[in-house]
């Protein structure tokens, strides 16, 4: 693993386990899906426009795994304030970012300007240039060191995403951000082996376990 850290800013790229590359079924989320989309999560054109009922709707399996593709945008954890609030992956999923909204194979995605981004700013929301937002991402100034005495920070979840107990899980070209775990384990915790590639951690107050 090669973990990089500078001003709240971890960067990993590291492969801890090989995962399929293409799984059997894709979830499409875009918060800004047509109005039309039924948000079956189908197809682009019907995006659900929210990540937490996406990965509800998964049904994963070792010979049915799921990948949810997750175009530009901050999604959070709740729409309330419950800061036990966090994403989490079961078994033989992939959580991929940086889409912009119409390809049809990871690879097509763009190299930058399309950050996905997962955010603990729940509740009161932080203040101005206390936060990081797809703009800061796009323009390489997420390198923040977020106020913790900013009351929009001080409700953030805890935790943004835990893994625990899950096999052949990937998480790919995601920003993660906002949690405030009061110096420990915030942001992500991992509890079992995953793949990661391609992800940034700016700001989060704690450490990766």
């Amino acid at each position: 693993m090669n973990i990089k850290s500078a001003f709240g800013l971890v960067t990993l790229a590291c492969t801890l386990l090989s995962g399929s590359v293409h799984a059997d079924q894709i979830i499409y989320v875009n918060q800004d899906a047509p109005p039309a989309s039924t948000q079956t999560g189908s197809s682009w054109a019907n995006a659900v426009r929210d990540l937490q009922p996406a990965i509800a709707a998964a049904q994963a399996s070792a010979v049915r795994p799921v990948q949810i593709w997750v175009a530009k945008g901050v999604y959070k954890p709740t729409t309330g304030s419950n800061r036990n609030a966090f994403f989490s992956l079961s078994s033989s999923m992939s959580l991929r970012g940086g889409f912009v909204g119409t390809e049809t194979d990871p690879s097509q995605r763009p190299a930058s300007g399309y950050p996905t981004i997962l955010s603990g700013d729940i509740g009161t929301a932080q203040r101005a240039g206390n936060q990081v937002a797809v703009t800061d991402v796009v323009a390489g100034t997420e390198n923040i060191v977020f106020d913790q005495t900013d009351p929009g920070f001080v409700d953030n979840s805890a935790n943004v995403m835990v893994l625990r107990g899950v096999t052949n899980v990937l998480l790919d070209s995601l920003v993660i951000t906002g949690g405030n775990a009061n110096n420990t384990n915030g942001g992500v915790k991992i509890y079992e082996t995953a793949k990661i590639q391609s992800m940034i951690i700016p700001g989060d107050v704690g450490t990766i376990e």
